[in-house]
């Protein structure tokens, strides 16, 4: 994983409402951070990032490809997003409303990033 991989993550995970994040660079390596253990441990947002990667690889193979997704759950939600170089971002946020504008934000960020970057 490169640096500026890890500075990513490192200066997203404490935006407001975030709860963790993750990314995964194309040969599957990854790196997540959480801004709480107790309600997200990283192994645990690991685990998510790598059960989406597996369902984004199935979904291509089946021609959809859909470039972010988000689930909505009684307590918060968890996006994905796909920037064309391969690279998959996670993100877990709790349901108050700036969770949701931290979604956005940090969608819109990464999907901005020049590739291989």
């Amino acid at each position: 994983m490169n640096d500026l991989a890890s500075k990513w993550i490192a200066d997203r995970s404490a935006l407001p409402g975030m709860i963790g994040c993750g990314v995964s660079e194309p040969g599957g390596n990854c790196l997540c951070q959480s801004a709480n253990e107790l309600i997200c441990p990283s192994g645990k947002l690991e685990q998510i990032l790598h059960q989406i990667v597996g369902a984004k690889t199935r979904l291509a193979a089946d021609g959809v490809s859909p470039l972010w997704q988000t689930w909505v759950f009684a307590h918060g939600k968890i996006r994905s997003a796909t920037r064309p170089d391969g690279w998959i971002m996670v993100a877990v946020v709790n349901e108050e409303p700036a969770g949701a504008k931290t979604l956005d934000t940090l969608t819109t960020e990464f999907l901005a990033l020049a590739p291989g970057n």
